[in-house]
């Protein structure tokens, strides 16, 4: 549908050329350009949604709140970034492209990073954990160019482990039930 309409434009500025001058022949071009970007400016967009639709975001989406973002942390001498439904790095070595969610369901999965001098090329797993706020915890490298990390984030958290942490709470700090004020 695309061609017919740019063609149907195309002709239409023909006919402008024939009729008009050089100036209303360079709005009208100025136009068509404008319209092309606009064209290709929506089939982009329209890629980046039939994209998102084929992208596994958990249980009831529980973590399409993390597509788009990226988490740094330094750990020793090292910057860690890790973008869910994107990339993960360490400085500028990639570490790999997101590939899936873990069978667990509670781990992202990067493969096909930057290839090891002499080894495989690097991945690592980031295991989700119940925590307080998003964070990247720590990373390892267990085997050669293999790395696991930890991300804290309450979207991790079960029912049971947010009930037990506010006991927890509660308990250190001396706060009993919350009452409703009359």
């Amino acid at each position: 549908s695309q061609d017919s309409f740019l063609s149907i434009f195309s002709r239409g500025i023909n006919i402008v050329k024939k009729v008009f001058g050089k100036d209303e022949q360079q709005m009208v071009q100025a136009e068509l350009t404008k319209q092309k970007n606009e064209l290709k400016r929506m089939e982009d967009e329209l890629k980046r949604l039939r994209d998102l639709t084929t992208l596994d975001f958990g249980e009831n989406n529980q973590f399409l709140k993390f597509y788009g973002q990226c988490f740094k942390k330094v750990i020793e001498k090292y910057t860690y970034e890790i973008c869910p439904y994107g990339q993960a790095k360490q400085d500028h070595t990639s570490l790999g492209n997101f590939h899936g969610l873990g069978d667990d369901r509670k781990t992202f999965l990067f493969t096909n990073g930057a290839k090891c001098w002499n080894g495989p090329n690097r991945s690592i797993t980031v295991t989700l954990k119940c925590g307080s706020k998003n964070e990247l915890g720590k990373v390892a490298e267990p085997s050669v160019c293999e790395y696991v990390a930890d991300f804290t984030t309450p979207v991790a958290c079960e029912e049971s482990e947010l009930e037990a942490k506010l006991a927890e709470y509660r308990a250190l700090t001396g706060k009993g039930e919350a009452h409703d004020e009359l």
